[in-house]
């Protein structure tokens, strides 16, 4: 595989501007129920004062419920009719709270939109297939092999690793020329190994692997999407022993790949679509 190397300029998205509560670590740690007493009551007292700040709280709080309640839901059988119903009931709760996260906030009403992909995609597409070569994009191909080569390599899986994720996003954004950030699943139980860049038929793509307590990897693989190409809705398969999820939004593709079931990779794409 090509390695690419860092070039000097990177290409800026034309995003609306980023409230400065979506990247504060105490709010966010607050809502992961990470924080001490005394640090979360600092924080209510924060809420309590600033009702933007506490209005914002309580949409990203709602929307990490649906998040809960999709893999929830997604663990059970395709045949069970209990399932079916709360799909729909999960789907029309969510387009409810993405309208008031419209109202709210521009940023707010994308990240709701980010987490129709996964209930919508799976109503959509209830079927645990295997793929094959008609019926998945390229790139999903391209992380299968590069997770099969790089997460199973004990010596050198990743050109960066955990303590430099700064310089890796740097580095990789510019190559990529989008904005790419690191996926924070910690909240999972996976702590990053590292990230390294891929060259691939479509250009520079970006391998972060994480690894849980029992030393099983998971790879998180990012390419940019291609221009005009239609987004693609959240779609589980099997490979062989390895489980990939895989979707796209206006900017980027995503797969997710590992020997877990499709219930953790599914909790795993929703906090990488997240981290954007």
């Amino acid at each position: 595989m090509t390695v690419f190397q860092p070039e000097e300029t990177i290409m800026q998205r034309n995003d609306d501007p980023i409230p400065d509560h979506v990247h504060d670590p105490e709010l966010q740690a607050y809502l992961d129920g990470r924080l001490s007493p005394e640090a979360a009551a600092e924080v209510e007292a924060r809420l309590a004062g600033d009702e933007t700040l506490s209005d914002a709280a309580a949409q990203w709080q709602h929307h990490r419920n649906l998040i809960r309640d999709a893999a929830d839901v997604l663990d059970t059988g395709d045949s069970n009719l209990r399932t079916a119903a709360l799909e729909r009931d999960l789907a029309r709760r969510l387009a409810e709270r993405q309208r008031h996260a419209r109202l709210a906030s521009p940023r707010l009403g994308q990240f709701a939109a980010s987490v129709a992909i996964f209930v919508l995609g799976w109503g959509a597409h209830m079927g645990y297939e295997r793929l094959s070569v008609p019926d998945h994009p390229d790139y999903v191909a391209e992380a299968l092999s590069a997770h099969q080569v790089f997460a199973h390599d004990d010596r050198y899986p990743v050109e960066f690793r955990a303590d430099e994720m700064e310089q890796a996003v740097g580095w990789l954004s510019a190559q990529m020329q989008r904005k790419v950030d690191s996926p924070k699943l910690d909240n999972l139980g996976l702590e990053v190994v590292g990230a390294r860049l891929l060259g691939t038929q479509n250009g520079p793509s970006g391998l972060f692997i994480y690894e849980n307590a029992e030393g099983q990897r998971l790879s998180v693989l990012i390419s940019a999407h291609e221009e005009g190409m239609p987004e693609i809705p959240l779609r589980v398969s099997r490979q062989g022993a390895q489980t990939v999820a895989y979707w796209s939004d206006e900017s980027i593709d995503y797969a997710v790949l590992g020997g877990h079931d499709r219930a953790m990779l599914t909790q795993v794409a929703a906090a990488v679509s997240m981290s954007r």
